[in-house]
């Protein structure tokens, strides 16, 4: 009886910030049953009740692009729904729900998926499903003793996605570790939408974004890798005739997860603005740099789980 009544104080919570934030919503996988350990996933019968909850509470539905333009007229009671990485299962069992509802959403696609690439957040999932911490362990001390040193064995989830770590390096160290592994018996290979599902999709309904081409955190990389993460996904959306977004997608989203170098660079390629996660305000909190959002909008996101929202509908 008092989880459920955490629970409800949970739920007004976020719905009493929501007032004067506007936040947008963010998910990722969803499906109803998972095993898979750190996976933000929300059921397809939750993510009905809270979507259901939010239009019953007067909250109008945008996608991400009028969503940052509404706001910054200072419209009341406006959201966006919008999926992270690119997940099948958001078109086999979000799909349905939005469209009974009506609601559009806005799918920023991690592209590297396009080429049959595993997102590397999954693949340290994978590591952490399949018991090979300490396995790995030994094989960073022969490929990178610097990472080796820098991880936090006792929370390698968290911890590789700190910005002393390049993304790009340890996804390139853990890949080749996992190439020599066979794990398609323990670990089916992750559903990831492709080119040829997007394009069967209601523009009215569905709306794709960029999220980067890896999903790295930008504030671990150089300038010209930073560069590199943003141009090749907006490359990819446009070669192939994908009417992409305006606005950015920052992979993990909090302050920390990128600099300015990363703002200026979505300015110089001309998006309106940026959506980032579980961070309150934008706030200039990045170690020893005041970041300028320039005249990019901006918006927090709040991540919703299972546990939100459960009692309410």
């Amino acid at each position: 009886m008092l989880d459920k009544l955490k629970q409800v104080q949970q739920s007004y919570s976020v719905l009493k910030k929501w007032k004067y934030s506007l936040p947008a919503i963010c998910y990722h996988s969803i499906q109803s049953d998972t095993n898979q350990e750190n996976l933000h996933n929300v059921s397809p019968e939750n993510l009905h009740r809270q979507l259901r909850f939010l239009l019953k509470k007067g909250y109008t539905f945008l996608n991400a692009d009028d969503f940052l333009s509404e706001k910054k007229k200072g419209t009341k009671k406006i959201t966006s729904v919008t999926f992270d990485d690119g997940y099948s299962s958001v078109l086999t069992y979000a799909l349905p729900v939005l469209k009974g509802l009506n609601i559009p959403a806005t799918i920023f696609i991690t592209t590297s998926t396009f080429q049959d690439k595993t997102i590397w957040r999954d693949n340290v999932r994978k590591l952490i499903s399949n018991n090979l911490i300490d396995r790995f362990k030994r094989y960073l001390i022969q490929g990178d003793k610097k990472i080796h040193q820098d991880i936090n064995w006792n929370d390698i989830y968290r911890s590789t996605k700190k910005n002393h770590i390049n993304s790009k390096i340890f996804d390139q160290l853990l890949s080749s570790f996992l190439s020599d592994i066979d794990l398609k018996e323990s670990f089916p290979q992750e559903k990831y939408i492709q080119l040829h599902d997007l394009k069967k999709q209601n523009s009215d309904l569905v709306f794709i974004g960029n999220h980067s081409h890896n999903h790295y955190r930008l504030s671990s990389l150089s300038i010209d890798e930073q560069a590199e993460e943003i141009e090749t996904a907006r490359s990819i959306l446009t070669e192939h005739d994908v009417q992409s977004s305006d606005v950015f997608c920052i992979p993990f989203g909090e302050n920390s997860s990128f600099n300015q170098t990363t703002i200026n660079l979505l300015s110089d390629y001309k998006y309106c603005g940026f959506l980032m996660t579980n961070q309150p305000q934008f706030g200039l909190q990045v170690p020893n740099i005041s970041v300028n959002p320039h005249n990019l909008l901006y918006s927090n996101r709040v991540l919703l789980r299972d546990n939100r929202f459960p009692l309410l509908m």
